[in-house]
């Protein structure tokens, strides 16, 4: 019986651990002060569960384990398993995500480079868990730094929106999103696409004359 001290040492203990993936705390002596402890060593093990599970279908099936072609519309769409990475409660699985996608277009052909960007990008834009979240605005949630790599990535690499183009279900931008997040996503969010590291110049509403030129901005600050 580890009671409730002891789950709020496990629970610190496992915190970077990758490999228990089931733990029984049955019968444990473990109260209310302890059950935020016990939920999250619960978390863990199951994020650990879904990381081996993804990471070895993607060993088997590669980019196809997360993305398929629709046959009838011949348009790529995304799988269940990447809204299962992104429901996972850090960014361990979401890194696997940002691999599979890396992976796939550094193996593209030249020619077919860019081609193959603008078809994820649209993807990415347009696709939303049943809850009606963008995979993006899922990543820009959490508060890991592989959470945070793969937001990097999939803006700067890719062009997924970052901003009003692009909303969830309750009408909120990635980078609004992003905002409420830690210092370091907060400060990636700020940066982007953005003047003096606060304001977003907005293409609509320009003035340009041969002297004088007016811009239209949004302070993101």
């Amino acid at each position: 019986e580890i009671g409730n001290e002891g789950a709020m040492t496990l629970a610190e203990a496992l915190k970077k651990n990758t490999t228990l993936t089931e733990l029984d705390l049955e019968n444990n002596e473990i109260g209310d002060e302890g059950a935020i402890a016990k939920s999250n060593i619960l978390d863990i093990t199951s994020r650990n569960g879904v990381f081996h599970r993804h990471k070895d279908d993607i060993e088997a099936d590669g980019f196809s384990f997360y993305f398929a072609m629709n046959e009838e519309t011949d348009m790529l769409y995304i799988k269940e398993s990447v809204w299962e990475a992104a429901a996972t409660n850090d960014g361990l699985v979401l890194a696997l995500v940002h691999n599979v996608i890396r992976d796939h277009l550094d193996a593209c052909k030249e020619d077919d480079l860019q081609s193959t960007k603008d078809e994820l990008k649209t993807l990415l834009n347009t696709s939303r868990n049943s809850d009606g979240s963008p995979l993006l605005h899922l990543a820009a949630a959490r508060t890991s730094a592989k959470a945070l790599a793969l937001c990097q990535y999939l803006v700067k690499e890719i062009g997924v929106d970052l901003d009003h183009a692009v909303t969830d279900k309750e009408g909120r931008t990635a980078r609004v999103i992003a905002m409420a997040g830690n210092l370091e996503t907060r400060n990636w969010a700020k940066s982007v696409g953005t003047f003096l590291g606060r304001y977003r110049i907005e293409e609509e509403g320009r003035y340009r004359s041969a002297t004088c030129r007016v811009d239209f901005a949004t302070d993101v600050g």
